[in-house]
């Protein structure tokens, strides 16, 4: 006899697989620059952005958005001007690459010169955010944060991780995957034990 029980049973399984559909895996590209501020052409000052071939967030939703690591930035700077204005801007461009699509997160920086040797500083401002379809009318969000860097006194490099916001907006709350096989067995299971404690009634 099928019981209501079992009827919970089955029904539990077969959504169980969603419990864990919230992992966001990505790739992220590298920039470089050389010569910000060189008016003596000495090559200075430099930054980099070190990409990562294989990165990943979990427990993202509409309500829970997660911050990620998405690479590595070095800034090294030197004595590399005499009256050191105007202060330098530009942008870094990276590619973010989230299952088969890449977008170009684009960071805008301003850099502040100063007349003591090697004591630059290198503001990176939050990026635009882009946007990855994932389906069920759902978007995955991607933001970078701004951050700062400033070499040593007298010269030296300067570190810091970028790191971006993870948010899903639009319907529903984790990106919900497509069923294995076996999931999609115990999904027909439970929508069978449905049918079968109606007709019991």
């Amino acid at each position: 006899m099928y019981t209501k029980t079992m009827f919970l049973a089955a029904l539990a399984a077969g959504m169980s697989f969603s419990a864990n559909a919230s992992t966001i895996g990505f790739t992220s590209g590298s920039y470089s620059v050389d010569g910000l501020g060189d008016e003596k052409k000495t090559g200075f000052d430099k930054f980099s952005i070190t990409g990562i071939t294989s990165g990943s967030v979990t427990g993202v939703d509409n309500s829970n958005p997660q911050t990620a690591t998405i690479g590595t930035m070095s800034f090294e700077a030197a004595w590399n001007c005499l009256i050191c204005t105007p202060d330098p801007t530009g942008s870094a461009t990276i590619n973010f690459t989230f299952g088969s699509s890449t977008q170009q997160l684009i960071l805008p920086f301003h850099l502040n010169l100063s007349p003591s040797p090697g004591m630059d500083t290198l503001n990176l401002l939050a990026s635009e955010p882009i946007f990855f379809d994932l389906g069920n009318r759902q978007t995955l969000e991607v933001t970078t944060s701004a951050v700062s860097l400033t070499s040593g006194v007298g010269g030296g490099v300067g570190a810091a991780d970028l790191t971006a916001s993870f948010a899903i907006v639009g319907a529903g709350g984790a990106p919900t995957p497509n069923p294995e096989p076996a999931t999609a067995l115990l999904l027909l299971t439970g929508a069978a034990g449905i049918a079968m404690y109606r007709l019991k009634r």
